[in-house]
């Protein structure tokens, strides 16, 4: 079938590219997302907790090998609180893993953290400093 110049139906060859390249699309994004179904870790976090005198809250990227940790407070004469730190995937055992909190790397002379965030069955993390009890929500 003739189209008239100027037509507004595309034609087939155009279809067909779109076609291919929703396809190519799709299988270059599936790796990433079976990496992200296979570790439940990675991914972008809300962490909140009860600080000394009011609640604290910080962004937590983990990634494959790493991430960041960054606390929205600001430390008052404390230059350590506030600063992104790296992160260090220490170890992983089941549903469990540990992180170091490299604020050492982020200024010279604050002191690195530990954190545990164990998995939850409906795909959200648990986790604790310390003593200290963290909420983890996905953003």
């Amino acid at each position: 079938m003739n189209m008239p110049r100027g037509s507004l139906l595309p034609s087939a060859r155009s279809v067909a590219a779109l076609a291919v390249l929703a396809s190519v699309h799709w299988l270059a994004c599936q790796p990433a997302i079976a990496q992200t179904a296979s570790d439940p870790f990675i991914g972008r976090w809300t962490v909140k907790w009860d600080g000394k005198t009011k609640p604290e809250e910080a962004d937590l990227e983990i990634a494959e090998t790493g991430g960041y940790w960054q606390t929205y407070a600001r430390g008052g004469e404390n230059p350590c609180v506030g600063r992104r730190a790296p992160i260090e995937r220490l170890r992983e055992e089941g549903d469990k893993l540990v992180l170091v909190l490299r604020f050492s790397q982020a200024l010279q002379g604050c002191v690195d953290s530990k954190i545990v965030l164990r998995a939850t069955a409906d795909g959200q993390l648990v986790g604790r400093r310390g003593t200290t009890e963290l909420t983890v929500t996905r953003k």
